[in-house]
């Protein structure tokens, strides 16, 4: 990446354990509050780092 001269944002990972218990399968949603705010603030993370390395117009 280095090489290519690319950002990268190195923490974008979000493992969710004993996937099957947080997850309403027939609602396809994240019942698990606690998942729920580590992918909230993951994202956010993530909007920041695009606002400050996104393209400029």
């Amino acid at each position: 990446m280095v090489f290519l001269e690319a950002f990268v944002f190195t923490r974008p990972e979000v493992f969710v354990t004993f996937a099957p218990q947080k997850i309403d399968e027939k609602a396809g949603k994240l019942k698990d509050e606690p998942t729920r705010e580590i992918i909230k603030h993951q994202l956010a993370l993530f909007a920041a780092f695009i606002a400050r390395v996104g393209v400029k117009s």
